[in-house]
Order: C-alpha cells, then sequence, then structure tokens
C-alpha cells in the first residue's frame, strides 16, 4: 500500500509539472510574438520591455550587446527601413525552474526605402527568464542566418 501511494504522489507531481511547463512554452510563445508584432511596428520600447535589464543579444557579424541603451540602438529602425514580417518557429521550449531555453528558426522581410526584400531565413537560440513578477523576458538572444528551407 505505501508503495501504491508512493506511485499516486509522483504521477500527481509529474502531471503538475507537465501543466505547469506547458503553461510556461505558452506564456514563451505568447511572449516571443509580441517581440515580433513590435519589431514590425517599429515600437522598440515594447521590444526592449521583452527583455532582461542585462540582457545580452548577439546579432550576426557584430559584437554581443548590453544594456538598455545598446539594445534600443540596435532595434531602431534606419529611415526608410520596414519589417513587414517576422516569424519565429520554435524546435524545442525546455523550461528548468525560472529558466528556458528556446531554440528554432525565423523568417524575416521588409523594405528599404519602398523596396522590398527578403524573405530571410534563420536560426535562433534563447535563454529565457521568469521575473518576479512572473512574466518570461528574454535574457540571451542569439540569431544567425540560414539557408532557404526550401534548399535544404
Amino acid at each position: 500500500m505505501p508503495r501504491l501511494v508512493l506511485a499516486a504522489l509522483l504521477l500527481l507531481v509529474s502531471s503538475a509539472a507537465v501543466a505547469q511547463s506547458s503553461d510556461d512554452e505558452a506564456a514563451i510563445a505568447e511572449a516571443a510574438a509580441s517581440c515580433s508584432n513590435a519589431f514590425m511596428r517599429d515600437d522598440v520600447d515594447a521590444m526592449l520591455a521583452l527583455y532582461t535589464e542585462d540582457a545580452v543579444i548577439f546579432p550576426e557579424r557584430t559584437h554581443a550587446l548590453q544594456g538598455t541603451d545598446a539594445l534600443r540602438a540596435y532595434w531602431t529602425l534606419p529611415p526608410g527601413r520596414t519589417i513587414t514580417n517576422h516569424h519565429i518557429t520554435p524546435t524545442a521550449v525546455e523550461v528548468v525552474g525560472d529558466t528556458a531555453y528556446d531554440h528554432g528558426t525565423y523568417t524575416v522581410s521588409g523594405t528599404n526605402d519602398g523596396q522590398a526584400w527578403g524573405p530571410s531565413y534563420g536560426k535562433y537560440l534563447i535563454v529565457w527568464k521568469r521575473g518576479t513578477d512572473g512574466a518570461w523576458r528574454m535574457h540571451l538572444d542569439m540569431w544567425n542566418s540560414a539557408p532557404s528551407p526550401e534548399t535544404e
């Protein structure tokens, strides 16, 4: 009988952990979509709100950037440039306590002075941190280009 109680307890705890992880993954997906939408609206403040205060981004072909001023400068689009599509597709999200590891692919396209460009494709890795307010924010954000899915 004690083994049966222990097994039932383990099943209950395991089920609660799976439900929590699923809720966390949904919250992370929502935050990621919010970031994409803010990027397409050129809403840098909304994007920055989705990063931790000490976040570091690792853009392709440049140095790592840290701090609100550096991230603001990076994400501020130059005059004449718009982002018309930005979509990420997670391959996997693993939640471990208040940290989550998210990797997948992205597609981005836009315009430069009215001239359409893209789509461009890439891959990303994000480390998310849950804040004291319960919100998930990007702490480390790395991406680089990848071949078109049609050429893989």
